[in-house]
């Protein structure tokens, strides 16, 4: 095989290993894949706002916010939420379609 050739070989292998091991690497590593739903709770019996609580799955900290896209709008609160912990954001506004979003 000529030197031409042999780099060729060698740079075809090294991208399609850069890329398996690419699609391969722990989705917790991605902050966007850390914040999840977690809860929906009603208004208390005497009236106030709904209560979303998101999970951070990751061992990082991230800041996350509710969106609600019936209103448009998040709930006005970006919070850091530990790994493994749980963040609480209240809204007047009730969404079953609540998103977590990074922020």
């Amino acid at each position: 095989m000529n030197k031409k050739r042999t780099a060729a070989v060698v740079a075809a292998t090294a991208l399609v290993l850069g890329s398996l091991l690419a699609t391969t690497a722990p989705a917790a590593a991605d902050p966007g894949f850390c914040g999840v739903r977690h809860a929906y709770l009603p208004p208390p019996q005497g009236g106030g706002d709904l209560v979303y609580v998101v999970r951070n799955q990751c061992v990082t900290t991230y800041n996350f916010e509710v969106f609600l896209p019936s209103a448009g709008k998040s709930t006005g609160t970006c919070q850091p939420v530990v790994g493994g912990g749980y963040g609480y954001y209240a809204s007047y506004v009730a969404d079953p379609d609540w998103q977590v979003r990074l922020c």
